[in-house]
């Protein structure tokens, strides 16, 4: 299944991964089953990561790259196919932020941007 793991632009840290037991996991696992399409995927992530947060968001636009460091938004990491490195660990299971980030952006591949349009 799909793990993708959320970064947000503006403090660096990750704030949703997938993977994470409880975080949207039934739901996650029947949208993840239905649609390929990454854009579609990470919308999909960022929406249900801000609706258990209580955000409410009037659309998410997918880009390839991110924008400038002010923008509200979220980096997306596909860490489904970790090959090179092990899998980073599951972002809620990890004490130290920093070594967290690092291991997502070296051993994951970044798919693209998704930006909150308030």
């Amino acid at each position: 299944m799909k793990r993708l793991v959320l970064v947000d632009r503006r403090s660096n840290r990750v704030c949703g991964d997938t993977a994470a037991s409880g975080l949207f996991a039934p739901i996650w696992t029947t949208i993840a089953d239905r649609d390929e399409n990454i854009a579609g995927l990470a919308a999909s992530a960022v929406r249900l990561l801000d609706e258990s947060l209580g955000r409410t968001v009037r659309d998410y636009i997918f880009t390839p790259f991110a924008s400038d460091q002010d923008s509200d938004g979220y980096l997306i990491f596909d860490c489904s196919g970790c090959k090179d490195a092990p899998a980073p660990p599951i972002a809620s299971e990890t004490p130290e932020p920093d070594e967290t980030i690092y291991s997502i952006m070296t051993s994951c591949f970044y798919v693209g941007y998704i930006r909150r349009d308030h």
